[in-house]
């Protein structure tokens, strides 16, 4: 029934888009109607570079957002149950959380150039603190009992983690992952507006210079439905992971 809805609603909009651009309430200047995105949109995939930018951008959002999950579920785990980390690293995590990823772009460029590297820096950035946050929330709302229970068990050391607070902290990791995987497309495409030849972000910022408002929209609904179906996806993905929490 949602999808359907959803359907309706977007199809609604574009019609009223499209109503609007006709009847010279909007500037198509500044806003092309749906029916010039579209022709925008065929013809860059009829050139190949749409495909060569999506492609460019999905293996620089999926690099940073793989070493933003391995960093930000590792380091969660580590500051949420032993004292040393959490003195260590919590501080500086703290500190580092509220700073936009988007004001490391110059620093990125600086430390690492204008290659590949900073991009992917910046999409780690963005996505590894929230995916730490909720890591090291669910980790340190370990019930006792479960440890004790555990302990009794003769479950100890680093079994712990794989067989109790894991499990136990997966709802919160999973609420991170999904925040993570938003901010990888928001990082991004800032991440791409700077020192960049291909990707989405490049797509915009190209046709910007040319003033290819057709072109900037096709790239800015690519990023919104990139995001949707990736959130789609993982948020059904993740009702099969973490059902016990889901359903109960």
């Amino acid at each position: 029934m949602f999808p359907l809805v959803a359907a309706i609603s977007l199809g609604v909009l574009v019609a009223a888009w499209q109503l609007g651009a006709m009847a010279g309430v909007i500037n198509v200047n500044l806003f092309p109607a749906p029916s010039t995105v579209a022709g925008a949109a065929v013809e860059l995939m009829q050139t190949g570079q749409y495909w060569r930018d999506l492609g460019a951008s999905l293996g620089r959002a999926g690099t940073g957002f793989l070493i933003a999950l391995v960093l930000g579920v590792g380091m969660g785990l580590l500051t949420g149950r032993l004292l040393v980390f959490q003195v260590v690293l919590e501080p500086v995590l703290q500190i580092l959380r509220p700073i936009p990823g988007i004001a490391w772009v110059p620093f990125a460029i600086l430390w690492f150039g204008v290659g590949e590297l900073p991009k992917i820096f910046i999409v780690t950035l963005g996505a590894v603190l929230p995916i730490w946050l909720n890591t090291h929330i669910g980790a340190s709302s370990t019930p006792v009992r479960h440890l004790e229970t555990a302990a009794s068990l003769g479950v100890r050391g680093i079994e712990v983690f794989g067989r109790v607070v894991l499990p136990g902290a997966l709802p919160f990791i999973v609420a991170g992952i999904r925040q993570g995987l938003a901010l990888s497309i928001l990082m991004l495409a800032a991440a791409e507006q700077t020192g960049a030849s291909s990707g989405i972000g490049y797509l915009i910022t190209q046709s910007h210079s040319v003033f290819r408002t057709d072109r900037m929209l096709v790239g800015l609904i690519s990023l919104g439905l990139l995001g949707a179906v990736v959130d789609a996806a993982f948020s059904r993905l993740s009702r099969r992971v973490v059902h016990w929490e889901l359903t109960s």
